[in-house]
C-alpha cells in the first residue's frame, strides 16, 4: 500500500502561486512572497535582520486594496502546523492597520479566500 505524504507549507505555497499566475495572472502581478523564514547561515540571518527582516510576518502579501481593507496577508501551514507567538502578534498588528490576514492549509483554501477577498 502507499503512504500518502501531506504537503509540506512550501509545497502548498509553491502550488498556491503557480495556480494564481495561470489562473488570475493580474493577481500574480500584485502578489509577492516575504521570505522571511527558514533557516539560514548565521552570517545572513544577521544581513537580514539588520535590513529590516521581522519574526512572524506573514508569508505572501496582495497589494490590492478592498473596501476597508488596504491588503490581504497570507499565512500557509502545513498538516497540523499553528502559527508562533510572533506570527499571532503579527496577525493582530495587521487587522489593527486595516489589512485581510488568513492562515491556509491548501492551495483549494487560499484560492477560495482569494475568490472572497476579491468578491
Amino acid at each position: 500500500r502507499m503512504k500518502y505524504k501531506k504537503p509540506s507549507e512550501h509545497q502548498i505555497q509553491s502550488a498556491f502561486m503557480e495556480l494564481l499566475a495561470w489562473k488570475y495572472p493580474k493577481i500574480r502581478e500584485i502578489t509577492f512572497a516575504i521570505p522571511n523564514g527558514g533557516f539560514r547561515h548565521i552570517g545572513t540571518a544577521r544581513k537580514l535582520k539588520a535590513e529590516g527582516s521581522k519574526a512572524g510576518v506573514a508569508d505572501v502579501f496582495v497589494m490590492q486594496a478592498t473596501g476597508l481593507q488596504h491588503g490581504l496577508w497570507i499565512e500557509f501551514k502545513a498538516g497540523y502546523g499553528k502559527q508562533s507567538d510572533a506570527q499571532i502578534a503579527f496577525e493582530r498588528l495587521a487587522i489593527r492597520q486595516s489589512y485581510e490576514y488568513i492562515v491556509c492549509y491548501s492551495v483549494d483554501e487560499a484560492i477560495d479566500k482569494i475568490n472572497k477577498y476579491f468578491g
